[in-house]
């Protein structure tokens, strides 16, 4: 389970998932975030650096294939230039 928020400023905007493990321990998952076309990945601000081969120039996925959930919440927050 997951959500996402979005902020920024100019032609940035910052994306911050939410991951949810509801279970008592950590839990291996993968992520997958669709770039919209003309979107560029920047930076991670917090979490690991997507997955090798992910799309950082859009359209595309970027994804994470082995994402450490830890039990309760965690976060990936990454930045993005727009068109």
């Amino acid at each position: 389970k997951g959500s996402s928020t979005v902020g920024g400023t100019d032609k940035t905007l910052l994306y911050k998932m939410i991951i949810t493990n509801p279970g008592s321990t950590a839990r291996v998952v993968s992520l997958r975030f669709n770039l919209p076309k003309n979107y560029n990945f920047v930076r991670m601000i917090q979490g690991e650096a997507p997955s090798a081969g992910s799309v950082t120039n859009g359209p595309g996925d970027m994804v994470w294939t082995s994402h450490n959930a830890p039990a309760g919440e965690s976060f990936i927050s990454f930045i993005v230039e727009t068109p």
